[in-house]
C-alpha cells in the first residue's frame, strides 16, 4: 500500500512525453532557418517514427558549416535527411482548375 509521500513523489517524478508531431512543430521554425532545408515532416524508418528533414542538396558533414548542421535526433526522435532538390510553385494544369 502506498502512502501519501510515495504518491506525491510519483507525481513529482512524472515525465511528460511529447508526440513526434509536437516535437516536429517545436523545432520546425529552427530547422527551416538552416540554409538548404526546404521542408520538415514526419515519417517512419525501420518501423520507428522519425522526423524528416528535406534539403535541396545533401552534403557530407565535413563540408557543412556549424550553422548548417542538422541534429541527428530531436528529443529522442531520429532525424532523417532526404535530398529533394529545389522546391518551386507549379502552375495548375487548366483541366484541374475549377471553373
Amino acid at each position: 500500500m502506498r502512502n501519501n509521500k510515495t504518491i506525491k513523489n510519483l507525481f513529482r517524478c512524472q515525465v511528460i512525453f511529447m508526440s513526434i508531431k509536437q516535437i516536429k512543430n517545436k523545432y520546425e521554425k529552427t530547422l527551416m532557418s538552416i540554409p538548404n532545408v526546404v521542408s520538415v515532416g514526419t515519417g517512419r524508418k525501420e518501423n520507428k517514427e522519425i522526423i524528416k528533414v528535406f534539403v535541396k542538396q545533401k552534403k557530407q558533414a565535413q563540408y557543412l558549416k556549424p550553422e548548417e548542421a542538422i541534429p541527428g535526433e530531436l528529443e529522442g526522435f531520429e532525424t532523417d535527411i532526404e535530398e529533394i532538390g529545389e522546391v518551386t510553385a507549379q502552375n495548375m494544369p487548366e483541366q484541374l482548375k475549377r471553373t
